[in-house]
């Protein structure tokens, strides 16, 4: 028999980061994540998986265990990521291509250019390997 947990149940137990806590729309992205069979809800067997994958992210080493270092190393990477992001009200304003203080469709799914690095091969698209590559680059 499979229970249901509720949302902030989740979020209590860690598995969101606070970023994605403070917005709704990332929550329900995080949720969706863990949700693996789209039911709506988050059965205890999924949260124990998305708890596995978050060990097997933190293993850093694969020995099987999560050290305070591994710990400390991965909240800094996420750090990296955040400060890599940029200060939110100018990456606002690069987006906000008029200048009325409101983001159209067409400007909030402008892609930046620096997303279009990514494609290194410049195929229009990014494969898994492009975007690993990146990833890599911003948390050394």
């Amino acid at each position: 028999m499979s229970k249901s947990l509720p949302l902030l149940t989740l979020i209590a137990l860690g598995l969101a980061v606070p970023a994605l806590a403070q917005d709704g729309r990332g929550v329900d992205m995080l949720f969706g994540r863990i949700d693996a069979d789209g039911n709506g809800e988050v059965s205890m067997e999924e949260l124990g998986a998305a708890r596995a994958t978050q060990f097997q992210r933190l293993d850093a080493d694969a020995d099987g265990t999560v050290t305070l270092a591994e710990m400390t190393e991965a909240r800094e990477r996420l750090a990296r990521l955040v400060r890599a992001a940029g200060d939110p009200a100018e990456r606002f304003a690069r987006q906000d291509q008029d200048g009325n203080g409101a983001l159209t469709e067409a400007e909030f799914t402008a892609l930046p250019p620096a997303i279009l690095l990514i494609d290194v091969d410049g195929n229009g698209a990014i494969s898994r390997d492009e975007f690993d590559r990146a990833r890599d680059a911003i948390s050394q």
